[in-house]
């Protein structure tokens, strides 16, 4: 499995960012528990996420929807 470098991983924290502070809350404390042992294939999952509108994320990580 390849792991996403520091480079990469940076890049995509910066891709994660959100309008939402809510949304901000969720992800930063999900890259604190998760952003060392994040692959590159889950990176591209996360990257994919981020093209939801940042309403329809929340409901997502709230499991509202």
């Amino acid at each position: 499995m390849n792991m996403l470098g520091q480079a990469e991983l940076n890049k995509l924290k910066w891709r994660c960012r959100r309008g939402l502070l809510e949304n901000d809350l969720f992800i930063e404390r999900f890259f604190k528990h998760h952003g060392s042992a994040l692959s590159v294939s889950l990176g591209q999952g996360l990257e994919r996420l981020m093209d939801l509108a940042d309403n329809d994320l929340l409901d997502l990580l709230l499991a509202r929807r």
